[in-house]
């Protein structure tokens, strides 16, 4: 008489956790960068170089790079992915790069958490975006944001390639 309770819980656990993975996989956000598609790495990259600029204030910023586009990168043993990136350069007075570093790590976002240690500034934009800046010259500084390897395409990209920081 209780033959069919064990194999109608089975199917009821076995429907509940497909429906489960269904609903996880359109609302959960990605938990590795190979899940977020390119496009949406290079919206977060955009709104990044955005916050940059905003941080670094009036007379710093003397040119914002395109985007440096690297095909090929491994998502996986099996799959390529794409890899964007662009540089804001910054300029200061000889001596005051450090004093740049800090103030980026000072205004840019608390959630992003800002780091600035041994003349290299650290922070996670978020959705696997990187920020990283350093000073490269006396007066001049690089803050580079970078999408890591990503999949898909993204048709803001299309016939993009290498371009200068």
């Amino acid at each position: 008489r209780w033959r069919w309770l064990l194999p109608a819980v089975a199917a009821a656990w076995a429907v509940a956790l497909v429906a489960a993975a269904v609903w996880s996989a359109h609302h959960d956000p990605p938990t590795v960068r190979a899940q977020s598609d390119l496009s949406r790495g290079r919206q977060v990259l955009d709104e990044a170089v955005d916050a940059v600029v905003a941080a670094a204030g009036p007379g710093v910023v003397e040119r914002v790079g395109g985007y440096r586009v690297s095909t090929g990168c491994r998502l996986s043993l099996v799959r390529r992915g794409t890899d964007v990136a662009r540089v804001v350069v910054l300029t200061v007075p000889p001596g005051q790069e450090a004093a740049l570093l800090d103030k980026l790590a000072d205004r840019l976002p608390r959630e992003w958490r800002p780091r600035h240690r041994g003349g290299t500034l650290y922070a996670d934009a978020g959705e696997f975006v990187r920020v990283d800046g350093e000073a490269v010259a006396p007066g001049e500084v690089h803050v580079t944001a970078r999408t890591g390897c990503r999949p898909g395409r993204d048709p803001v990209l299309s016939g993009t390639g290498s371009a200068g920081p």
